[in-house]
């Protein structure tokens, strides 16, 4: 009988050290990047007028309060590993089984039920660029620490339906910085 893992978040992990303010704004960021079509963010007014339409005051104020120039940053770093015809697929959910010393480990080989959600999937022709949100002020190898069985198990997800190279980045929406996982 399967054990269950669920890789997805309620919220962001405030046990980063992060104010719960923080991990506000990191939920926020992230739902920004879920709902809006990159495509159609070429200025900061675009990205102004897309948040004004979507968010209530309480949250426009706390997006304001650390700046829409960080989203917008953000957005194109995104932006630039995007390519013509690539399909972009956001909050691509999955089940998969693994062996349970995978997830934890340990000696047990026993299979158990992971479940995630994968943030953002880039499927271009010759590759798949995998990119997961963190809000986070951890140094960049801690971040390459912190969530690389995490990546991994995103990695086993995406290999279980594609046969294409798969580039894997962490989106540190706090600092900026799209951080590349080897």
């Amino acid at each position: 009988d399967n054990a269950s893992i669920n890789l997805t978040p309620k919220k962001f992990d405030i046990s980063e050290h992060l104010s719960e303010k923080a991990s506000e704004l990191g939920t926020l960021y992230h739902g920004v990047l879920e709902k809006i079509n990159f495509e159609n963010v070429n200025s900061m007014g675009d990205l102004r007028q897309f948040v004004e339409c979507e968010y209530s005051a309480d949250d426009l104020q706390n997006i304001n309060h650390f700046g829409l120039g960080n989203i917008y940053d953000n957005i194109n770093l995104l932006k630039a590993l995007i390519c013509p015809n690539a399909k972009v697929l956001k909050e691509q959910k999955f089940v998969m089984n693994v062996p349970h010393n995978l997830v934890t480990g340990g000696d047990v080989c026993d299979k158990i039920l992971v479940q995630g959600i994968i943030d953002l999937l880039i499927i271009k022709q010759n590759e798949i660029v995998l990119v997961d949100y963190k809000f986070t002020n951890k140094s960049n190898e801690q971040i390459k620490e912190s969530y690389k069985k995490q990546i991994s198990l995103y990695e086993m997800a995406i290999k279980n339906g594609f046969n294409l190279p798969i580039k894997k980045y962490i989106l540190n929406l706090r600092e900026n910085q799209l951080i590349e996982i080897d």
